[in-house]
């Protein structure tokens, strides 16, 4: 995940986007320290707020997300498997 990052990036604080995606303060910060993980609405309010997409903030540039080394997709990236079968 990336959401400090992109926080960091959009000058706002944790307060700020937690009220901008409708959620607790306390629920945002769970998310950004990996405490938990944000349903798909609740992880497309907190792009929003951040001014980017949900795959910017959980894949990796090319769609990918990796797991342990391993590497998955979803459907939307089915497309671009070769690009991430590539990948190291």
């Amino acid at each position: 995940m990336r959401l400090r990052a992109a926080r960091e990036a959009s000058g706002k604080t944790q307060k700020q986007v937690a009220k901008e995606a409708g959620i607790a303060e306390q629920q945002y910060q769970q998310y950004e320290y990996s405490k938990r993980v944000p349903s798909a609405i609740t992880a497309t309010r907190i792009a929003k707020a951040l001014g980017t997409t949900v795959e910017a903030l959980y894949g990796d540039d090319k769609g990918c997300e990796r797991d342990e080394g391993k590497i998955t997709r979803t459907a939307r990236d089915y497309d671009r498997r070769q690009d991430c079968e590539s990948e190291p």
